[in-house]
């Protein structure tokens, strides 16, 4: 169960952005308007009239300006809202009918009035009871100027936001590249996530993606859905960061978070209760999520101390802390100020994590290559680069690696002469030489080995299709070549060659010792020729 709760977050992210995607061409709110911009100054309510118990009416004063400051703009969240001048309807916002949210969202709304209009006239009504009271602020000017006033003021909370995005593809896009060459955790995959959702979120919330994002059920939904999974993310990440022994708790916990999924989208897609209803729970396994956290730090300060990843952890978790209490007081509060407290605070905490943990990953990286290298040492002849005897025996140990080879057998003549005449540094490179026109030949069609002083040995796969004679010609062309141009240093290579035949060879030493036979004759023929 444990292995499959990751897969079925994975599903569940997918399935979350495939119906946010989905809402914003089904959950569209009516809304007329024949203005598509908006305007600046604060306009004075001169009577605010209860008339039900969701619905408000409130008499503002219009200011005669120019025409270019003929436009009135509020920030609502959740209400649906009519708009009349001198009596006129000239803007409504309808709440939408699709299964997506039956609810107006949260939007800047922009009205054209028209000129020598004395009195506005805002008749709002709550789309759920916990924004009955909601503040409203009302402003009046030139549509242009406020619009780029609002998209300025936002810019930094959306780059934080598009950081955040940012660092979170990098992270799972590093990670899902890097997972085949090594065994990598998945805290970096997971911390990868939790920046993707929270960088949504967060910047769904900015005023400029507000006015830039028309389709508010849309957009309302988006953030739902980010919250409900940015928990069962958080948990993964921790557990898998934090190295958790005890599974059961985080099991439990990303359990139970699947179940408020599952439940909170019945009901909303059912129409019983829609997800800004049932969000009290997602905060409430938020919180969890956040206590699990402290858990997890203590278990781990009893186990292995004040380490980096506690110091890491309790950093990025006081931020988080102060970020979601500071989140969750200005939401229920309508206080939207403090929004780019959770902002910040978020980024912070991703950056914390994300450093530790790609910190980790580089370690571990690195001393993935130090131990290729020690590997590589082990089973490479450090003169020649060839493989050494070692790799040899380690390979003729598998019989399954036996079928359809041809070994070739090589002996270097005269390297002890050279040794004692020429000293022991042409001796060396005698033996690179050699070493080098083995492989340059017999490299590409297997594997070639330094099997003693001047003994070596190419494994060659696919016997029936290698031309051994053509090969041979090859080897001693470059011998001629080389000895044309180095007149000291004379380079002579016997060899001899042996296909594996499981009829009279036991193992491939017994096929070695046939291609050794052919080899020495090979010695003998050359000595007689005095070359």
């Amino acid at each position: 169960m444990r292995k499959s709760i990751p897969m079925v977050y994975c599903i569940a992210f997918i399935c979350g952005l495939a119906l946010t995607i989905s809402a914003q061409f089904v959950a569209k709110p009516e809304q007329i308007s024949s203005a598509e911009q908006i305007g600046w100054q604060i306009m004075e309510i001169t009577s605010v009239e209860q008339v039900s118990e969701n619905g408000r009416e409130m008499s503002l004063k219009w200011k005669q300006q120019e025409p270019a400051n003929s436009c009135m703009a509020f920030f609502s969240s959740h209400q649906i809202i009519h708009v009349y001048a001198d009596g006129k309807l000239v803007y409504s916002n309808e709440k939408s009918d699709s299964i997506f949210g039956r609810t107006t969202g949260v939007r800047w709304n922009f009205v054209e009035i028209p000129q020598k209009t004395d009195y506005v006239l805002v008749c709002l009504e709550a789309v759920y009871p916990q924004v009955r009271g909601e503040k409203i602020e009302f402003f009046q000017g030139n549509a242009r100027q406020m619009y780029m006033d609002l998209m300025q003021k936002s810019m930094i909370e959306v780059c934080v936001s598009i950081i955040n995005i940012m660092i979170g593809i990098a992270m799972m896009g590093y990670w899902l590249l890097a997972r085949r060459k090594m065994a990598l955790r998945k805290d970096v995959l997971f911390v990868g996530i939790v920046a993707i959702i929270v960088g949504i979120w967060t910047f769904n919330e900015t005023d400029a993606a507000i006015m830039l994002l028309p389709n508010r059920v849309a957009a309302s939904f988006l953030a739902y859905v980010m919250l409900m999974l940015m928990s069962i993310s958080f948990i993964l990440f921790e557990n898998s960061f934090m190295e958790v022994k005890n599974k059961l708790v985080p099991d439990v916990l990303c359990i139970a978070n699947f179940i408020n999924i599952i439940i909170c989208m019945t009901l909303h897609f059912t129409g019983i209760c829609e997800l800004r209803r049932t969000l009290f729970l997602t905060h409430i396994l938020m919180v969890v999520a956040l206590v699990y956290t402290v858990w997890v730090v203590v278990c781990r300060i009893r186990e292995y101390g004040w380490d980096s990843k506690v110091k890491i952890n309790i950093a990025g978790a006081v931020v988080l802390i102060v970020s979601f209490v500071a989140d969750i007081v200005g939401y229920y509060l309508g206080v939207r100020q403090t929004d780019i407290i959770g902002k910040f605070g978020l980024l912070i905490f991703i950056l914390l994590i994300g450093f530790q943990a790609l910190s980790e990953l580089f370690a571990k990286i690195d001393e993935g290559r130090k131990a290729e290298i020690y590997r590589e040492l082990a089973v490479k002849d450090m003169l020649t680069g060839l493989y050494n005897r070692n790799a040899y025996d380690s390979w003729q140990m598998h019989p399954e690696h036996w079928q359809d080879i041809m070994l070739v057998t090589f002996d270097l003549n005269n390297l002890k002469k050279c040794n004692d005449t020429m000293g022991h540094a042409d001796g060396d490179t005698y033996i690179k030489t050699a070493a080098s026109m083995i492989s340059e030949v017999f490299g590409n069609e297997g594997c070639c080995y330094r099997i003693g002083g001047d003994e070596f040995c190419a494994v060659l796969k696919g016997a029936h299709r290698i031309k051994i004679e053509e090969k041979i010609e090859q080897l001693q062309l470059l011998e001629q070549e080389y000895n044309r141009k180095n007149a000291n240093l004379k380079i002579q290579i016997a060899y001899g060659y042996a296909v594996f035949d499981e009829n009279i060879d036991q193992n491939v030493e017994d096929t070695r010792s046939r291609a050794d036979v052919w080899m020495y004759e090979n010695k003998r023929k050359i000595k007689e020729k005095g070359l």
